[in-house]
C-alpha cells in the first residue's frame, strides 16, 4: 500500500505529494526489453561458467593424480572439446544479448 504525505508549504498550508506517473508505451516496453534481455544475458553466463567448471574439473582430475574423481567427472578428449564448444555458445550468446542493451538508450 501506498501512502502520500503532504508537505507544508511556506505559507502554512499543506500541498499534497504527487504520485510518481508510471511509465507507459513504448517506455515501458523498452523497459521489460532491457530487463529480459539483461536475464537471459546472465543464464547464458552463468550457464558458460558452469559447464567451464565442469571442464576444470575434469582437467584438474586427469592433470594431478592424487585427486580421485568419479566416472562422471572424467571426460574423453571429444567430450571436453564438446563442453568448451558449448560454453563458448553460451559467452557468445551472453555478449550478443550485452550487446543489443547498448544498441539503444538503456532506461536506467
Amino acid at each position: 500500500m501506498t501512502s502520500t504525505t503532504a508537505k507544508a508549504a511556506s505559507d502554512g498550508t499543506a500541498t499534497p505529494v504527487s504520485m510518481p506517473e508510471r511509465v507507459a508505451g513504448m517506455a515501458r516496453v523498452e523497459d521489460a526489453k532491457a530487463y529480459h534481455l539483461a536475464s537471459i544475458a546472465q543464464d547464458a553466463a552463468c550457464e558458460a561458467e558452469r559447464l567451464c567448471t565442469e571442464i576444470y574439473r575434469a582437467a584438474t582430475y586427469a592433470y594431478l593424480p592424487s585427486v580421485s574423481a568419479g566416472d562422471a567427472d572424467r571426460l574423453d578428449g571429444a567430450a571436453l572439446r564438446d563442453k568448451a564448444d558449448e560454453a563458448i555458445r553460451c559467452l557468445t550468446a551472453a555478449e550478443s544479448y550485452l550487446r543489443s542493451l547498448t544498441g539503444g538508450e538503456p532506461p536506467f
